[in-house]
């Protein structure tokens, strides 16, 4: 952990700190510490304590200020960011996103404000404000100038993911070619601007918030991991949002999960193996010893490197080791003072006296983590450059074997009320429970699928019997059965709406209006609120965004339960979980007046009730 960006101001405009432009939605007006509190002060100070870097996120939206959407907010806003800039010391990163509004209560005003980024926002003001008092920072936003948004809040990039961009900086046009440039960059663009992702550590269901319960957990371990390897591995930084509980407090769960996560992160990178190696190369600049094969291994002195002659443009780095050698990791970073240069490369083994390619990818920049599926065993190591725009500058070659990360159980629940529970690892056993308590070996065996048609919460573990070892536990809480659902409404591909599979959607685009999904559940219940989860796909046809719930006893008489939007849902496609006074009904009605394109196509990956 490098660094911790501070949310100082959220959406919803309240200040965490005392703002002298804010005099009613800010910390001084809350009875925490007799409204003497700075809750931005006491984690800047906490993080200088312990060696972090500090960065300020202020939303460019905020749904509480009676001005947004008026030039008198701008002002407003660039005061703040003074105020944030100036007296809190040093600042490595301002964080901004494309929020560009929606509901709210603007001064008191229940209603929906939006505006245009490009034309709204002064952008080159925010750019000068920041450049001119604190000159060292770096700014992030969905197009720079910096570091760019990787154009999702999953973790995820493209195998590949350049530094360089092309038609970006400041000037986002919100298509398909634009999330393609954020997510992977472009190799001969003109701009340098790096991705980072960001994304909740509450995986479970998806959220930048905390919430009580059993069913919202954080991310696992091997989810971080995972991720970890998809976004610091492919050249970009990576960023956890970390929410406190109610009581400001990181929970014993979240705690647990980023300790765990780093725990791993440090016994990886605990023995370079590459440091029992010598170094050979194919060619070495100018036979100059500061650019031999050697420099690959340390990369902290800058002034040495590997690199080769300038019209060398693919070229060979050997590991040789005194025995043999078990890996399943390979770490490589270029010198970006030089730029990205090595377009593909491979990774090979000396296995039964000859070369055996194991790996091979494109681009590289600040780090490249190859990871294998299963654990080699060698006493050479070969990395081979096969293209490159210039000679190639690798400024750190390290080999690891991470340590055996145990896959965690999915559990799903079809229709007909059949619970499936699987892990992707054949030797591994999986145990659960329909207490409530936790799985072990005593606990059930799972042998097939298994019908549960009422509330219930299953909780999993996968059991790996050659290390004597269990994952982490998932659990779902299922619950009413839909096994007496039906869709009144005509669908494309009805069956995909609840069958548990998150991957599969329906579709209604058939009229150019607001679309009503009607369900009849077969019986009346108790409904406290309803479960939505978009089309999990990169196109953002069908994502609703304005809604309306309805429920009604016979299908004719409706009552309106809640409505509004699902905020920031474009780039969240998560589960969006509304709840509501408890109204009895046997028919549910949700209506898509617009979805994220504010077009009338409504799209459904899976739909579920909360009762009482």
């Amino acid at each position: 952990m490098k660094g911790m960006v501070i949310d100082a101001k959220h959406h919803g405009g309240f200040c965490l700190w005392p703002s002298k432009y804010n005099d009613h939605y800010t910390i001084k007006n809350t009875p925490w510490k007799n409204g003497k509190g700075d809750m931005v002060r006491e984690l800047v100070d906490a993080c200088r304590a312990g060696g972090l870097e500090v960065g300020m996120y202020l939303s460019p939206w905020d749904r509480n200020h009676k001005d947004y959407g008026k030039p008198e907010y701008n002002e407003y806003y660039k005061n703040q960011l003074r105020e944030l800039l100036t007296e809190y010391g040093p600042i490595f990163m301002v964080w901004l996103d494309g929020a560009n509004g929606g509901d709210g209560y603007y001064g008191g005003a229940n209603e929906m404000r939006r505006v245009n980024q490009r034309t709204y926002y002064p952008v080159q003001e925010w750019i000068d404000i920041v450049r001119e008092l604190q000159p060292d920072a770096l700014m992030f936003s969905d197009m720079g100038p910096d570091v760019r948004w990787c154009g999702n809040e999953e973790g995820i990039t493209t195998d590949t993911c350049w530094a360089s961009v092309s038609g970006l900086y400041w000037s986002p046009q919100y298509t398909p070619e634009f999330y393609k440039m954020l997510n992977s960059g472009d190799r001969n663009g003109q701009d340098w601007i790096p991705a980072e992702v960001n994304f909740p550590l509450r995986l479970h269901p998806k959220g930048w918030f905390w919430h009580p319960g059993p069913s919202n957990t954080p991310a696992s371990v091997k989810e971080l991991v995972d991720i970890y390897f998809g976004s610091v591995g492919r050249n970009c930084s990576m960023d956890i949002g970390i929410a406190p509980d109610r009581k400001g407090l990181i929970c014993d769960e979240d705690i647990a999960s980023l300790t765990g996560f780093g725990k791993y992160i440090r016994d990886m990178y605990a023995l370079n193996l590459a440091k029992l190696a010598t170094f050979s190369a194919s060619n070495f600049r100018g036979n100059n010893p500061n650019y031999a094969a050697k420099e690959a291994l340390d990369g902290k002195i800058r002034e040495k490197y590997w690199a080769t002659d300038d019209e060398i443009k693919d070229a060979e780095l050997f590991l040789d080791f005194d025995k043999t050698i078990e890996f399943n990791v390979v770490s490589i970073s270029e010198n970006l003072r030089l730029g990205q240069r090595i377009d593909s490369w491979a990774i090979d083994i000396w296995k039964d006296n000859q070369w055996e390619e194991v790996g091979k990818g494109v681009g590289i920049g600040s780090k490249r983590l190859w990871r294998g599926d299963k654990i080699l065993r060698t006493n050479k190591i070969r990395f081979r450059i096969t293209q490159a725009s210039a000679s190639p500058v690798v400024e750190e070659f390290g080999v690891y074997l991470a340590p055996k990360i145990l896959n965690i159980p999915m559990i799903t629940r079809n229709k007909r009320g059949d619970v499936k529970i699987q892990v992707n690892d054949e030797n591994m056993i999986i145990y659960y429970t329909l207490d409530g308590s936790l799985p072990d070996k005593q606990a059930n065996k799972y042998n097939g699928l298994f019908a549960i048609n009422g509330k219930v919460e299953v909780k999993a573990v996968a059991y790996d019997v050659s290390s004597d070892r269990y994952s982490d536990i998932s659990s779902v809480l299922f619950d009413v059965s839909k096994k007496e659902w039906k869709a009144l409404t005509k669908l494309d591909n009805t069956e995909n709406l609840f069958d548990g599979d998150a991957m599969t959607y329906s579709i209604s685009k058939e009229v150019e209006q607001e679309k009503d999904l009607i369900i009849d559940l077969g019986r009346i219940y108790p409904i406290t609120g309803f479960k939505y989860l978009p089309p999990q796909k990169v196109s953002a046809e069908g994502i609703i965004f304005k809604y309306d719930f309805f429920i009604s006893k016979n299908g004719k008489d409706w009552f309106s339960v809640s409505n509004g939007e699902f905020s920031n849902i474009k780039n969240s496609p998560f589960w969006q979980t509304l709840k509501f006074d408890k109204m009895d009904g046997r028919y549910v009605k949700l209506r898509a007046i617009k979805d994220t394109e504010d077009n009338y196509t409504a799209g459904y990956a899976e739909f579920d009730i909360i009762t009482n």
